[in-house]
């Protein structure tokens, strides 16, 4: 009995040493996964992938170059300079007095290409800073084109290379002939207490006569007017906010 009991006994502490080596081999695994970790991160550092695809337009090192990694006052420098080239950005700037008139998927022209002449390709306003900048006091836009383009003439591809210069036409409204808007200046329409907006007609008994307007356009130039007035009709085009419905006609005005 007592034989027995001592291998039981033994057994058990066979039992719990097996445990004690288990949990001691998922550690030992643990720790050879982690060094494992650490030796692909390393290596990882000796592979630098580009972004995006691309091609390469500027070099800045040359071989046995020593790379320092980039940090503050570390006197690391840039190792390729990489350009996109199946997209291409179109930037410019729009001049604070016309900056109302410019807005999101407006249509736009690039043509007078420098190196493509004869060259137009249509887009639209991609992206927009929706504030002027402070310096220039104008509204900075961007419009998006997929290479190859296509030319607007001829319907043929067309490369446009980063670093060329061109002029953007924008498209800020446009309307049928049969269904034309009567178009009056800015400051033919005034608003009147309860915010409506309105102009002032001159009738055939020579008075003026408040007709309250809808509008469909205003491009800080010209108000494109959808109801409430007909083509042909004849408006003041100035001081409106100054007359009052009813008053007649003077010689000199």
């Amino acid at each position: 009995i007592r034989t027995v009991q001592a291998k039981q006994l033994q057994a058990t502490a066979d039992v719990i040493k097996a445990s004690a080596d288990i949990q001691s081999a998922k550690s030992q695994v643990k720790v050879v996964a982690a060094a494992l970790s650490r030796v692909k991160t390393l290596m990882a550092y000796a592979k630098i992938e580009s972004p995006f695809s691309g091609i390469i337009t500027k070099r800045m090192i040359d071989h046995g170059t020593f790379v320092r990694p980039a940090g503050s006052n570390s006197g690391a420098v840039p190792l390729f300079e990489i350009t996109r080239v199946d997209k291409v950005r179109v930037k410019t700037s729009v001049p604070s007095v016309k900056a109302n008139r410019v807005a999101l998927g407006q249509k736009a022209l690039l043509h007078t290409i420098g190196g493509l002449p004869g060259i137009s390709v249509a887009g639209s306003i991609t992206r927009s800073s929706g504030a002027l900048e402070k310096g220039t006091r104008m509204l900075p836009i961007e419009v998006h084109f997929t290479n190859p383009a296509k030319d607007t003439e001829t319907g043929e591809d067309v490369w446009l290379r980063p670093g060329l210069f061109g002029t953007l036409k924008i498209a800020v409204q446009s309307w049928s002939e049969e269904n034309q808007l009567p178009v009056v200046p800015v400051s033919a329409v005034a608003t009147d207490a309860d915010g409506d907006n309105y102009v002032m007609l001159v009738t055939e008994n020579s008075t003026y006569k408040k007709q309250p307007v809808d509008i469909a356009f205003n491009d800080a130039v010209k108000i494109g007017i959808s109801r409430g007035l007909n083509v042909g009709q004849t408006v003041v085009t100035s001081d409106v906010e100054s007359l009052k419905d009813g008053q007649t006609v003077s010689s000199a005005e």
